[in-house]
């Protein structure tokens, strides 16, 4: 799961953009909104997405979201 705007950070695209993509992704099915993030509504398509991707982009992912979700969390406290 992740939020709107570390998917934004990762994805290096505004947030309104990031907000039209996930909107267009729970319309469809694949996403859904739970609480404040976006999770997979089905754990299979998830691990299928997962898989899709070579190892080295996986990786590169977890750790860009990593990176914006602890910048999110140091905005939250000032």
């Amino acid at each position: 799961s992740a939020a709107v705007e570390e998917l934004a950070a990762v994805l290096a695209v505004s947030v309104d953009e990031a907000l039209t993509a996930a909107g267009e992704a729970i319309s469809s099915g694949v996403l859904q909104q739970h609480s404040d993030e976006l999770t997979f509504r089905c754990r299979l398509l998830h691990q299928v997405v997962l898989l899709a991707l070579p190892e080295t982009v996986r990786i590169a992912l977890r750790l860009q979201i990593d990176s914006a979700r602890e910048t999110r969390s140091w905005e939250r406290h000032d």
